[in-house]
């Protein structure tokens, strides 16, 4: 018999009790799974239950429950044991089915992004000739998470455009739930010399003022021990490139690493006297922009001497596309997890992650362009999954786009 109890995470509860709040901490924890498992799904940003949230529990190929929740419920049922398989279909601006597979503990709370959205911003800096910038970039600070480590790509700022004195002007695109940009000032051999942050306003303006004397960085080298990493099989190309991580997001800085693996970053002082650092180092193919690419991020440095030496990259995910079952993908040496991003016919997000690091056949409702990502989430197993964890220092993935 299944029993699912909606009233009060943990257990059937009585009928006076209140629904719990948040926030919740994502990821897998309690005891091994037996008989009975209490899931919780929260959105990405706000921790909080998502009402409406439809939560299916799997078992191989059968289907042991599904219900509609506000957001948290708890299942008892005997086939509960092993490792089972959660979908989740949510609407509104969660709106997609979210999947974590190779679950193997009685507690799993599952963080859903935001439904794909874009604002466009429309900024201006001014104050720049205050500090001598010869030139100016600027972009939004984003916040990028494990299981959508693609989010960086957002990071990287573009050129401001100079209208004269001192200001200049600048376009982006962002997810909506942006709320600031990032200037970074540059002299003439490029080096940062000047950090100002802007909030967002109504119709996706901005201004961002620099003439804060805390506005005034200096660069300083951020030194690697030893070279960036060899590229793995499939890619030639490596490009090394810090970033600037703040309350409100990250900012990258368009860099390569000079002679002797050395960035030049912003010091931690002034309006960044709150910031750390990131380390970024990239391999890609150089002849072929198709979206297959190995990552390596340190995260949440405060010291030049904390960099060390870059980890390896991990290996390209090997896919097999069928049209009838679904997306398998191999075993990646160092992985922990596989995310499987797409969307399904309806146009909505699909995500799949898959504890254990290899899958197939999943991911049967993928249409069109499939991005897949192997990720070395250290610590990660289907019964142990402390996300927010992995995400303070560093991370590895790989992935590589298909079409099915």
């Amino acid at each position: 018999m299944l029993v699912v109890a909606l009233a009060l995470l943990g257990g059937c509860g009585d009928d006076g009790a209140s629904a719990p709040d948040g926030p919740f901490a994502p990821g897998i924890s309690g005891e091994a799974l037996s008989g009975r498992i209490e899931v919780i799904v929260i959105g990405e940003d706000s921790r909080a239950p998502i009402d409406g949230a439809v939560i299916e529990v799997r078992a191989g190929s059968a289907s042991i429950a599904e219900s509609m929740t506000p957001g948290y419920a708890t299942f008892e049922d005997a086939r509960l044991e092993g490792a089972v398989t959660i979908a989740v279909r949510t609407e509104g601006r969660y709106a997609g089915t979210t999947t974590w597979a190779g679950v193997a503990a009685d507690r799993v709370v599952i963080p859903v992004a935001r439904a794909s959205a874009e604002q466009s911003i429309e900024g201006r800096v001014v104050g720049a000739d205050t500090l001598g910038a010869a030139s100016v970039l600027a972009g939004p600070l984003v916040q990028p998470h494990l299981s959508r480590p693609s989010a960086i790509d957002d990071a990287t700022p573009g050129a401001c455009v100079d209208e004269g004195s001192g200001a200049c002007r600048f376009r982006a695109s962002a997810p909506v739930e942006v709320d600031h940009v990032a200037a970074i000032l540059r002299d003439a051999s490029g080096e940062a010399i000047g950090f100002g942050i802007g909030e967002i306003g109504e119709g996706g303006s901005v201004e961002v003022s620099v003439l804060d004397p805390a506005s005034r960085v200096a660069a300083i080298p951020l030194a690697m021990e030893g070279p960036l990493p060899l590229p793995p099989v499939g890619l030639d190309a490596v490009v090394g490139v810090p970033g600037i991580a703040t309350s409100h997001g990250i900012s990258l800085l368009p860099q390569t690493a000079g002679e002797g693996g050395v960035l030049a970053v912003p010091e931690l002082s002034g309006a960044l006297a709150d910031a750390t650092w990131w380390v970024m180092a990239q391999a890609y193919d150089s002849a072929n922009d198709g979206g297959a690419r190995s990552v390596v991020l340190l995260r949440h440095l405060t010291s030049p001497d904390a960099v060390g030496r870059l980890p390896a990259f991990l290996a390209l995910p090997e896919v097999t596309v069928a049209r009838d079952t679904g997306i398998t993908v191999g075993a990646v040496a160092g992985a922990a997890m596989i995310v499987i991003e797409c969307e399904d016919a309806s146009g909505d997000r699909a995500i799949t992650t898959v504890l254990g690091g290899a899958s197939g056949p999943l991911a049967s409702e993928c249409v069109g362009a499939v991005r897949v990502r192997a990720v070395d989430a250290t610590g990660a197993t289907g019964s142990a999954l402390d996300l927010d964890g992995v995400e303070r220092v560093a991370m590895r993935f790989s992935e590589v786009v298909v079409t099915r």
